[in-house]
């Protein structure tokens, strides 16, 4: 099992135009989308509106 690194661990480096993470090409806008929407997931990968800590 191939296991994903999440991008929300990661920063964008200034001066680069695109970064490779998980086997896709990122460019700023791109990346700073995709990592607003995965801190809107649960552990299940299921989209939420607010985030429960139990």
């Amino acid at each position: 099992m191939v296991e994903k690194k999440l991008l929300k661990h990661y920063k964008f480096p200034f001066g680069v135009r695109s970064i490779f993470i998980n086997g896709k090409n990122y460019s700023r806008d791109e990346f700073l989308k995709a990592q607003s929407k995965e801190k809107l997931r649960d552990s299940k990968g299921r989209y939420c509106k607010r985030k429960v800590f139990i």
